[in-house]
């Protein structure tokens, strides 16, 4: 199905997700810039090392990949005419 065929509040969803993507995006590389940042500025010879600081940038790096991700699932399923996955219960114990 091409977007040509979706309703406009679809098509108002899909620009909506997609700007977010677009936020998530600059907030990414801001990160990723950050991050090469200090893994420049560390010397072992001076004993100057920025792990906290690496380490709290890479997992804010990786969470906007995972929101960037499920937009991205959010519009595929949109553009099939599918709505958010309801939630089935297994019937098991947990």
């Amino acid at each position: 199905m091409n977007r040509q065929n979706l309703d406009a509040s679809v098509c108002a969803e899909i620009a909506t997700l997609e700007a977010e993507i677009l936020g998530f995006e600059r907030e990414k590389a801001a990160c990723a810039e950050q991050e090469r940042d200090f893994r420049l500025r560390e010397d072992p010879d001076k004993d100057l090392f920025f792990a906290s600081e690496i380490f709290e940038l890479t997992r804010e790096r990786l969470r906007l990949e995972v929101e960037i991700d499920i937009r991205r699932k959010k519009i595929r399923r949109r553009e099939l005419g599918l709505g958010d996955a309801p939630i089935v219960d297994s019937g098991g114990l947990f």
